[in-house]
């Protein structure tokens, strides 16, 4: 296949000794990297023409799957439709505690989930502010509990 990004162009040529039967579906899949930013879904073309008649050729819109949930966190139907982009967001943030009892230890868990990765390596940090009255005093080293046992804290 080739792509033409410019273009936003996807050609397929049939390999030799190879026919796409009539009545028979065929069903094919590719990678494309999204947009930075948040964009509505586009509108996708097909042109089809057959070699062996120069009159033969078939031209159309392809329907969006607007019904399918893609299998990413919180993802909805009409999700799927073709490079519909969200803007970056976090999609779960939230915050709970173990316990409201005064001067007891308390692990307070917090649960993002991301549209972007975020990657240590370029300096990506995670600030959570707002944390006043607790009797902690201050640490550059304050350990953080693996709820999820990765490996990474």
């Amino acid at each position: 296949a080739v792509w033409n990004q410019r273009l936003g162009t996807l050609t397929l040529s049939m390999p030799s000794g190879i026919t796409m039967q009539k009545g028979r579906p065929y069903i094919f899949s590719f990678l494309l990297s999204n947009p930075t930013a948040a964009k509505s879904a586009v509108q996708v073309q097909y042109f089809l023409r057959q070699a062996s008649s120069a009159t033969t050729t078939f031209t159309g819109t392809l329907a969006p799957d607007r019904y399918s949930e893609p299998s990413f966190y919180a993802m909805n139907a009409g999700d799927a439709e073709p490079l519909k982009v969200y803007k970056q967001v976090l999609l779960t943030k939230d915050i709970g505690q173990s316990t409201p009892y005064p001067s007891a230890t308390n692990t307070l868990t917090v649960s993002l989930v991301s549209t972007v990765d975020l990657n240590g390596n370029d300096g990506s940090t995670v600030s959570i502010f707002g944390l006043l009255g607790s009797q902690t005093v201050s640490t550059d080293s304050l350990a953080l509990i693996d709820n999820e046992n990765t490996g990474s804290t």
